[in-house]
Order: C-alpha cells, then sequence, then structure tokens
C-alpha cells in the first residue's frame, strides 16, 4: 500500500455475506465496475483514498480508507560534465544535477562512466585512459528507496590526440 511510482497494487476483497458486485474507486475519482480482487498500477506519485461498495440481494455497503495508498516519487535524475570531449588520459568532472524533491532526501548515487569505472560520489572525477566515444549512467536512489537512472549515450568522446610524424628518405641516384 505504499511504495515508489509505479507502485502496482492488487486489492483483495474481504467482503461478508457473498456480495455479488463490486465496484471500486482507487481514488482518482472514477468508479471501476469489477470482480473482488482488481490490480491497478499507480503512476502518479500521491496519497489515495480507495472506496470499495459491494451488492448482494440485501442491498449495498461501501468502506472508504482515506489515503489507504501513497506512491512516492522517483528522483528525478540528471547531470553534466565540465569537458565532455579530450585526449587521454582526459579527466572528467561530473555534476548530479537531481532536483530534490520536497520531503525527500536522495541518498545514493551510482554512476557508471562506459569504460567499466563506477562511482558512489554524488559529484565525482573520473579519468578517460584510452579512446573511445563513453555511455554514461547515472542512477540516484532517494529515503524512500525510489530510484531513477538517466543514460547519455557517446557523452563523452576520448581520442588519442594527434601525433605527427614524418620520414627522412633519399632522393634516388640512377
Amino acid at each position: 500500500i505504499s511504495g515508489c511510482s509505479p507502485l502496482l497494487v492488487t486489492f483483495e476483497d474481504q467482503s461478508l455475506n457473498k456480495p455479488t458486485s463490486w465496484s471500486w474507486d482507487f481514488g482518482d475519482g472514477i468508479f471501476i465496475p469489477g470482480g473482488p480482487n482488481p490490480s491497478k498500477i499507480y503512476l502518479t506519485p500521491g496519497k489515495y483514498t480507495v472506496i470499495l461498495a459491494v451488492t448482494n440481494a440485501s442491498g449495498t455497503d461501501t468502506l472508504r480508507i482515506r489515503e489507504y495508498i501513497t506512491v512516492h516519487p522517483a528522483p528525478k535524475t540528471g547531470f553534466a560534465a565540465d569537458d565532455t570531449v579530450g585526449c587521454f588520459p582526459h579527466t572528467v568532472k561530473f555534476t548530479d544535477t537531481t532536483s530534490q524533491i520536497t520531503g525527500y532526501t536522495n541518498t545514493t548515487w551510482e554512476w557508471n562512466f562506459g569504460d567499466g569505472a563506477t562511482s558512489n560520489s554524488q559529484h565525482p572525477t573520473h579519468t578517460y585512459t584510452a579512446s573511445g566515444n563513453y555511455k554514461v549512467t547515472l542512477k540516484v536512489t532517494n529515503d524512500k528507496g525510489c530510484s531513477k537512472a538517466v543514460s547519455k549515450d557517446s557523452y563523452i568522446k576520448v581520442s588519442s590526440g594527434v601525433v605527427a610524424g614524418f620520414t627522412k628518405s633519399a632522393p634516388n641516384i640512377c
């Protein structure tokens, strides 16, 4: 009844006296006729009041539980780098730009720099030691255990640089 968006909740009817029909309101204001054990996916963070109306030959009864379901938001993860193109060894300072959601605290950061290296620092610095185009991923988790990852393909571009060279050759003498 509490978790991160998207939250799948399966409801189980525990009504007495053998209902013959069920009408559910999952907190979004729309009554849905259905069976005794429906499922609902909550996408939008918030608190939801759930209403169940059951009917049998004797009449109808309704149960309302206020703020029964709590859906927590995932962080709005984002990041930036100070220098996305360079020659190796190329050192990049990454900055977590994840939005702080009111009432929640971001607690963990999981960086993958695309070259096999990782970090759990909020604002890490990483040195790339080989040429290539690197996908960078950041996953941020908040104090409710909700997380979201964002990736940027080919975000860091590292080259070996230009190497000048020449050869000396003797002129042909006949």
